[in-house]
């Protein structure tokens, strides 16, 4: 036994009166023992139940613990470079930001349609917030987000990764919640920067609340255009045959996307004339931005700057003028003032200066009559 015999030989001798007897030295020390085996096993269980407290009260942080450890053992069995290692790491810091792990997928299929629903769509809340067309307060852009939250899947670009290449088939559609995409065309116009060889220029810039890749879903076109990120950026996804069910009871809703899809075809099959005519596309004189980016937050808030710019250049223009006006309206009552003065003083003259003023003066050597 641990501990057992020492005790017996050392303390427990000696405590024992001789009128006791060796029975009841004994006993006392198998209570003893007893007492002490059961303090140990007492204390297990509560230690081992903390410990299961600890670790239920976090198991999301400690599954996304476990996977990336297993990641990482991974990329180390498969010897990976360390830059690739890098980005994977990063693409999993970016993707989970709050260190947790949920296998949503089993949450929702063990959930009835109608809460499912509702808990996907208060999930996508903030992204409808930012699509200008999916913050409409009408019915049928109601019940369409409700039904597009649904089918929507969540895709972490890196800085600089593309997202797909112009001239590629594509059955995606793309929803930018957070970032900046840039939207590449070897068709772009002259005087906008090349990004890259053999990707072509620059586009445009779009941000949060912006949705590309809808003219290979409504119009059955190669992709007119590429993309790529431009900064770390959180996409939403969602596949042609997805939004085709989405779209089944909302005929306004399609309408609208089949009209943007065409409005940006359009814009791309002129650049390809003007490209084949051999003119010069100049960006300034082409519309690169539609209607429909220019209500993001992002262009909003440029026209917001830009209309402050103006805003303060006017107030200066106006100061400057009042204080033109102010300068001239000033020495035009000093010269009131002067004119008044002068008035006054021609009043109070006598008469008769007024008179020897108006006669000849007399000349030297003349007497003046009377």
């Amino acid at each position: 036994m641990i501990g057992g015999e020492e005790i017996m030989t050392s303390g427990f001798e000696n405590s024992c009166p001789e009128i006791r007897g060796d029975s009841w030295c004994t006993l006392e020390s198998w209570l003893t023992l007893l007492c002490l085996y059961a303090g140990k096993i007492f204390y297990g269980v509560v230690i081992s139940e903390f410990s299961v407290i600890v670790l239920s009260m976090d198991r999301a942080g400690r599954m996304y613990s476990e996977k990336v450890e297993e990641v990482n053992e991974y990329m180390r069995s498969k010897q990976l470079s360390p830059m690739l290692r890098e980005q994977v790491r990063e693409y999993y810091t970016i993707a989970f930001q709050d260190r947790k792990l949920f296998d949503e997928a089993s949450i929702m299929k063990e959930l009835s349609p109608a809460l499912r629903m509702r808990i996907l769509e208060e999930n996508r809340k903030d992204l409808f917030n930012r699509v200008p067309f999916l913050r409409s307060v009408d019915k049928e852009r109601k019940d369409f987000s409700a039904m597009l939250s649904t089918q929507l899947s969540p895709l972490c670009c890196l800085e600089k990764e593309s997202i797909f290449e112009e001239g590629t088939t594509g059955h995606e559609m793309f929803f930018v919640y957070s970032g900046l995409v840039e939207l590449l065309s070897t068709f772009a116009p002259s005087d906008t920067p090349v990004v890259e060889a053999g990707v072509g220029g620059l586009l445009t810039v779009i941000g949060p609340g912006s949705f590309f890749g809808e003219v290979a879903c409504f119009l059955t076109q190669r992709r007119t255009a590429g993309a790529r990120a431009k900064t770390v950026a959180i996409l939403y996804v969602i596949t042609s045959e997805d939004l085709a069910d989405c779209l089944e009871d909302f005929p306004n809703t399609e309408a609208h996307l089949r009209r943007v899809a065409g409005t940006r075809l359009n814009r791309i099959e002129d650049m390809k004339t003007m490209d084949k005519a051999g003119e010069t596309k100049n960006a300034v004189d082409m519309v690169v931005v539609d209607a429909e980016d220019a209500l993001t937050s992002m262009f909003c808030a440029e026209a917001d700057e830009e209309d402050e710019i103006k805003k303060e250049r006017n107030e200066q223009r106006a100061k400057v003028q009042k204080m033109g006006k102010g300068a001239g309206g000033a020495a035009a009552k000093v010269g009131g003032r002067l004119a008044r003065l002068g008035r006054h003083l021609s009043t109070r003259m006598p008469r008769k200066r007024h008179t020897l003023s108006a006669e000849p003066r007399v000349q030297p050597g003349e007497t003046k009559e009377g």
